[in-house]
């Protein structure tokens, strides 16, 4: 019987609460350790994520504002606007449209919102194919 050979050779239930009591520690300090591990690490990658957007909004940031800064003088006669010409103004747009655009996922929805604000005031967008009356607004603000 092997039941009998366990307890020959001492192996009853004290001896096995023993053992149990001596391995349950260290076997919970490995799961906590491991489980903290990944945690930190999952954590680690949150963080550095975040800093990859926060280094693109940055990025896209210092590409629109010059040019968002060219336009406003433009229109609001401040600045080096004398310096800009109508058709300039418009190829400036459009520029500027592209970057916003292909950047707006970085932002919130309200950055294109207040985007297309600021482009509506200065511009008569959307007045059909081939039609550039964007240049006429802009003609008239200018003179």
């Amino acid at each position: 019987m092997p039941t009998a050979g366990i307890a020959q050779a001492g192996w009853n239930s004290l001896e096995i609460a023993k053992l149990l009591v001596q391995v349950t520690p260290p076997l919970t300090v490995a799961f906590i350790g491991y489980w903290l591990n990944h945690r930190l690490k999952s954590l680690e990658a949150a963080q550095w994520s975040q800093q990859k957007i926060i280094e693109r909004r940055i990025e896209a940031y210092d590409r629109l504002t010059p040019d968002l800064n060219r336009l406003y003088c433009f229109f609001a006669y401040v600045g080096t606007w004398k310096e800009i010409t109508p058709p300039q103004a418009i190829a400036l747009k459009r520029s500027l449209d592209q970057v916003a655009y292909i950047q707006a996922p970085l932002f919130d929805a309200s950055f294109l919102k207040k985007y297309n604000e600021f482009m509506d005031g200065c511009f008569a967008t959307y007045q059909g194919w081939g039609r550039t009356r964007s240049y006429e607004r802009a003609a008239q603000l200018a003179f």
